[in-house]
């Protein structure tokens, strides 16, 4: 009879033990192929509780949360099922609330807009376009739709995917050189541009940066480089590393992956110690997977089904998370030890 009594509060304090599991809130934001068509889903950092948030018959990409996450932005194109040339690609920036709903487009034009990066202050966004054989770096008010385009690569179609630094001040890019693939910052204004991987001077090698990240406490950089060598009419991988450079003095923490896996997406998760990578190992197919790699134990987590290709664009940790040491497994494999 007491038991009976009692089973409604012990059933509220059990639901609010599950509620403030330390992962419960903690998410992954990216899109995925896993329908046939790219569309943009959520899941919580274990791999668990995949949502979906769009359904277009056009590829919806490059997600990324809000600095408040009451909002995504993406990019919109269409499916490409071949070849096509660089100027007949079109894309377009895209806006709506963190749960898929009330669809807004910010930019309408036949250029090529991609990879957008929220400000801090939530009320603008960085993103490239590239047009007629130019890439230019823009940001968009967006309170007054206004565009500001701060520079541009005559050369090559090749710059792009910016990222803010965590104070707002500057500006995180790749950017094709003379002496490749490489990543720069510059100031919010597009001054005093600077190139801050070191050069490759080894013209039997082509060594590409790309797709880089600002660190949640504005010293780092993160970013894929992968090492080819040159073959007669071809490049052979040779080597996949992720670099973590430190900004103020050059330096670089190097984390060198098992032979044959290609990076193609990176992000940073819990308190900079942890990223988020996807890729695919290019010796059995080109299938994307999302690992958890925490950088102190170097172990390889696979988090998503590899039989689909799944692409990581961003992560955030809901109001109830924590950082325990020993969650380390996902749902698609066990943890895998760095060599």
């Amino acid at each position: 009879m007491i038991l009976k009594r009692f089973l409604p509060i012990l059933s509220i304090i059990c639901s609010l033990t599950l509620l403030v599991s330390p992962f419960a809130a903690a998410e992954i934001l990216f899109h995925s192929s896993r329908t046939g068509n790219h569309e943009i889903y959520t899941m919580n950092d274990d791999g668990s509780r995949i949502r979906r948030l769009t359904d277009n018959p056009m590829a919806d990409v490059d997600p990324r949360w809000s600095p408040d996450g009451k909002n995504i932005v993406f990019g919109r194109h269409p499916m490409y099922t071949g070849p096509v040339l660089l100027d007949l690609l079109t894309s377009n920036i895209f806006i709506m609330d963190a749960d898929g709903r009330h669809e807004r487009q910010l930019t309408d034009t036949p250029a090529y807009n991609r990879r957008a990066a929220w400000h801090p202050d939530g009320n603008r966004i960085a993103f490239s376009i590239y047009e007629a054989d130019q890439t230019y770096i823009a940001v968009m008010n967006l309170q007054t739709g206004e565009v500001q385009r701060l520079m541009n690569n005559p050369e090559s179609w090749l710059s792009g995917s910016p990222d803010w630094s965590p104070n707002g001040r500057r500006i995180v890019f790749e950017h094709s050189d003379e002496f490749g693939r490489n990543i720069w910052t510059m100031n919010a204004d597009g001054k005093h541009d600077k190139r801050r991987s070191p050069p490759n001077k080894d013209i039997d090698v082509l060594i590409l940066r790309y797709r880089p990240r600002w660190s949640p406490d504005g010293v780092h950089i993160l970013y894929p480089e992968p090492e080819y060598k040159r073959l007669p009419h071809k490049f052979e991988l040779v080597e996949s590393r992720l670099i973590i450079q430190n900004v103020l003095t050059g330096s670089r923490e190097i984390h060198t992956l098992p032979k044959g896996l290609l990076v193609s997406n990176v992000c940073w998760m819990a308190a900079g110690r942890d990223i988020l990578f996807s890729a695919a190992d290019r010796s059995v197919n080109r299938i994307n997977v999302i690992y958890r790699y925490p950088l102190d134990t170097r172990e390889l987590i696979p988090l998503t089904d590899p039989r689909d290709s799944y692409y990581v664009s961003d992560w955030r940790p809901g109001n109830l998370y924590v950082s325990p040491k020993g969650k380390l497994t996902g749902l698609w494999g066990g943890i895998k030890q760095m060599e």
